[in-house]
């Protein structure tokens, strides 16, 4: 379901802050770590509500703890190896490289007829201004605060993801 998703997601701080401790030797203190077991554990006991009586399997869990392990190895990876390049050439170059891995899947499953010119222009507000905009400032937010302080803001995913799939599902 989209709020268990979403409720998820809102680990990738957790893991941010750890990877950033381990990778960057960032300082996590004593408090910080209090705080990052207690929304670990939080996380599950909303999750297994979540999953009690719900069509989610475990594969799809871990498969979304793993993406969100993975922004927090990308973000301390993004601070040590590229705080010297321009937020705007990462985040470009992002979207231009997933853009290619995905283009193979996308034409193995064109649709059977074109969509609608609102269609095209609301994928491409979606990718250009939301998402573009988005890793812009994020890619910027990691070179000047940080890995584990940049990646914060994926505390607000469980909070909006809940919050639309309540008003549009």
């Amino acid at each position: 379901e989209a709020g268990l998703a979403a409720i998820l997601n809102g680990t990738a701080p957790m893991f941010g802050v750890l990877v950033a401790y381990l990778y960057l030797k960032e300082t996590i203190g004593l408090w910080g770590l209090v705080g990052v077991l207690f929304g670990f554990a939080g996380v599950v006991l909303i999750s297994y509500e979540q999953t009690t009586g719900a069509d989610a399997g475990l594969l799809a869990v871990f498969s979304i703890l793993l993406a969100t392990l993975c922004y927090g190895i990308a973000a301390s990876y993004l601070k040590r190896k590229l705080s010297h390049v321009k937020s705007f050439a990462i985040a470009g170059g992002s979207q231009l490289y997933t853009s290619l891995m995905l283009l193979p899947l996308a034409l193995l499953n064109l649709p059977e007829s074109m969509p609608s010119a609102k269609a095209i222009s609301s994928t491409l507000v979606l990718a250009v201004v939301c998402t573009g905009l988005a890793y812009v400032l994020y890619f910027d937010l990691i070179e000047k605060v940080g890995a584990s302080k940049a990646i914060m803001v994926g505390y607000l995913i469980p909070m909006f993801g809940v919050l639309w799939g309540f008003i549009i599902l």
